[in-house]
């Protein structure tokens, strides 16, 4: 996931493409919903504020002014964002220098404070996207301190259908494994398999599944779904048809066969280079 998104700004059009005589598109048709259901809401509250309000809300609309305003809302909340993110990666440095600038913390606790602050603060004060980002942010870093609330946050983020909600559901199902909740946890990493976005690598999603029967026991099932992903890690090729190189995961888990079943391990072979036809 990218750190700081930009989102570009669209130019102001000019005075004779938003005149008053101009034709209505459907963002101005909208607009005018908003400014009278905004009226109805002030009505009874002061013809004055009513007034000044549909003519405020006229003017932007009739200008393009409101879609560069979101544009800009959209790019200060990525902003704010980013850094949050700064001060959750900021160093840890005990006495920094008399002349740095650079943003610094005396201990990982004191990050961890400021960062949690800086994440919920853009929580609140931004939805969408970028909220919900804040949010699981915010959560993980709640893990250590207050796991109960930090487990119920990425629950309800893990529902959604974003790429922030697959990341909500591989941290939950980290968690459940930590709280010794395996089955739960299984289940969370099945749920990721199934809707995946590919957010998570699949052959990691398969890994912690494979870990996870591992530890309870299910030695056979592990050592299959290790070999499965060792395999695929095997076959895989390039462009050029030549072996790709193994990932972690498929890495990992060709050395979990080797140590759980050693004859298993034998039928793992690399997959042979292709060489160019002489033709």
């Amino acid at each position: 996931m990218s750190r700081k998104n930009r989102v570009s700004e669209e130019q102001n059009p000019s005075a004779d493409q938003t005149g008053a005589g101009a034709p209505k598109d459907a963002f101005q048709e909208k607009g005018e919903r908003v400014v009278e259901g905004a009226s109805k809401l002030f009505e009874g509250r002061g013809k004055q504020i009513r007034n000044a309000l549909v003519g405020l809300l006229v003017l932007a609309i009739l200008g393009g002014i409101a879609y560069v305003w979101m544009s800009r809302s959209d790019a200060r909340a990525q902003s704010a964002l980013g850094k949050a993110i700064e001060i959750s990666e900021a160093p840890i440095v005990e006495i920094p220098a008399p002349d740095s600038t650079e943003l610094t913390f005396k201990t990982q606790n004191e990050r961890a404070a400021a960062a949690l602050k800086a994440f919920d603060d853009v929580a609140e004060k931004h939805g969408g996207e970028i909220g919900e980002q804040a949010r699981y942010m915010a959560a993980t870093l709640r893990l250590r301190t207050e796991r109960a609330d930090a487990i119920t946050a990425l629950t309800e983020i893990s529902n959604s259908s974003s790429i922030t909600g697959e990341l909500a559901s591989f941290a939950l199902a980290q968690a459940l494994v930590e709280d010794g909740k395996l089955d739960d946890a299984i289940g969370t990493y099945n749920r990721i398999v199934s809707s995946s976005r590919g957010v998570v690598p699949a052959d990691k999603l398969q890994f912690e599944i494979a870990s996870i029967l591992e530890k309870q026991g299910k030695k056979d099932e592990a050592v299959a779904k290790y070999f499965e992903i060792a395999k695929k890690g095997l076959e895989a090729k390039d462009k050029d048809g030549n072996p790709a190189p193994m990932t972690t995961s498929a890495t990992k888990a060709k050395q979990r066969v080797e140590k759980l079943s050693p004859e298993k391990a034998k039928e793992l072979v690399q997959a042979p280079m292709a060489f160019p036809s002489l033709q």
